[in-house]
């Protein structure tokens, strides 16, 4: 080997491989395929032919600019010489997707993709609604699915929240595990409905039974715990198991967040306050709407000087999900299983990771239902001092015919419970 003008390497055999010092989200790679010189038949044109693949790692995108001659199998097999730094990220990043793409581009076979479509929904309620199936971005601007997608596969941290009650939603998050391990992604699923303490409970099933969700409700005292139905939250297990992903536990135990209801963060240790963010305060307009929040989610009827002790309740809640993300400590990153309220940019599960985690990429997408006589996006309560706290909406049918407020006037006859 021998250095050229420029620090570019050449060997006897390649064409110049260019050093690491361009730019940083884009490494460039040369081969001549060995066949092309040796084969005394093929003509000048084939053996002047060579392969020059892109690989854009910015947003886990590969893209190819050029192939070899139309002929593209007479001069197969091609040798790709890559850095063991890109070899280093593409593993990362999927082998499957690099597999597929240089398949696609330079052998003319077709690469394998993972779609992600929407379920067919099995809520009938408002489910001819105009707004149903939309997807709208952060800007109030709707968008495609396509769009949704990429996004999801670029991030680190992908946060889903829901309607606890709606089972499509909870179809929508399993498609989301689906694609993500079609591209060959094993990341971690972290539950809002299941506490610390049951978090054994859940590593002890996933061993005993790695293919069958079907008794993991009643090992996680679901129903007994206020949660809804096991069989509308299982689709998310069945398909953790199926791909071989691992689920952990993201919540509070029942006792502290009562403790943190009447002491406030004092409950916890100083290591915990300062990785739940407890240890800073809210700017005084992300406080005002989590107030706002908390008062309209309880339909007015808790007492003002209730919210207070249940904003440090949330605050801490959702510091524990994301603890739980980051903890699981998994290259393929995390997933996050949650209701829509922890979930939000500006305060929830999201803004903790931001914070903490500067260097990853964190995605929140909101499960939100239509509404009767509500058709358009400005007719829902998205936007908190201009900007809609979510990365993506994604609208479905309504699975409440109801007034949710007629429920809650009845449970707070007595002290309300704190669901763990």
């Amino acid at each position: 080997m021998r250095n050229l003008p420029g620090g570019t390497a050449r060997r006897r055999d390649c064409v110049p491989i260019q050093p690491r010092r361009a730019e940083p989200h884009l490494w460039r790679q040369w081969s001549r395929p060995q066949e092309i010189r040796r084969r005394k038949h093929l003509d000048r044109g084939d053996r002047a032919e060579f392969v020059q693949i892109e690989i854009f790692v910015r947003s886990a995108q590969i893209v190819g600019r050029e192939c070899g001659p139309a002929d593209r199998l007479r001069v197969a097999p091609v040798r790709i010489i890559l850095y063991q730094r890109i070899m280093t990220l593409i593993q990362h990043l999927s082998r499957r997707l690099l597999h597929g793409a240089l398949s696609a581009l330079c052998f003319g076979l077709p690469a394998p993709a993972s779609a992600f479509e929407l379920p067919d929904w099995s809520i009938t309620n408002l489910r001819d609604h105009p707004l149903v199936g939309t997807v709208w971005d952060a800007n109030g601007v709707e968008t495609t699915l396509g769009a949704l997608a990429e996004r999801i596969r670029a991030a680190d941290h992908v946060a889903i929240g829901e309607i606890h009650i709606n089972a499509d939603h909870h179809r929508i998050q399993a498609a989301i595990l689906d694609m993500l391990a079609a591209d060959g992604r094993k990341p971690s699923v972290v539950f809002e409905m299941i506490p610390e303490r049951l978090g054994g409970e859940l590593q002890a099933f996933q061993r005993e039974h790695p293919s069958n969700a079907a008794g993991l409700g009643d090992r996680l005292e679901w129903t007994q715990r206020g949660w809804p139905d096991w069989s509308i939250y299982r689709p998310i297990a069945e398909a953790a198991l199926r791909h071989g992903l691992t689920m952990a536990a993201g919540d509070l135990d029942r006792t502290l967040i009562r403790a943190i209801g009447k002491g406030g963060s004092a409950a916890l240790e100083p290591a915990r306050r300062q990785r739940y963010r407890l240890d800073r305060p809210l700017d005084p307009q992300t406080e005002r709407a989590l107030r706002k929040t908390l008062d309209e989610g309880h339909c007015g009827l808790l007492p003002q000087a209730a919210l207070a002790p249940m904003l440090t309740v949330q605050r801490a809640r959702d510091g524990a999900l994301a603890d739980a993300m980051i903890s699981a400590n998994n290259p393929d990153g995390t997933v996050l299983i949650a209701g829509a309220g922890h979930v939000r940019r500006d305060w929830g599960a999201p803004a903790v990771l931001m914070q903490r985690t500067q260097d990853k990429q964190v995605l929140a997408i909101a499960l939100f239902e239509v509404g009767k006589d509500r058709d358009r996006l400005q007719d829902y309560p998205l936007e908190e001092g201009g900007a809609i706290p979510f990365d993506f909406v994604v609208f479905t049918p309504r699975a409440e015919t109801g007034d949710p407020c007629a429920g809650l006037k009845e449970r707070f006859k007595g002290k309300p419970p704190v669901k763990d």
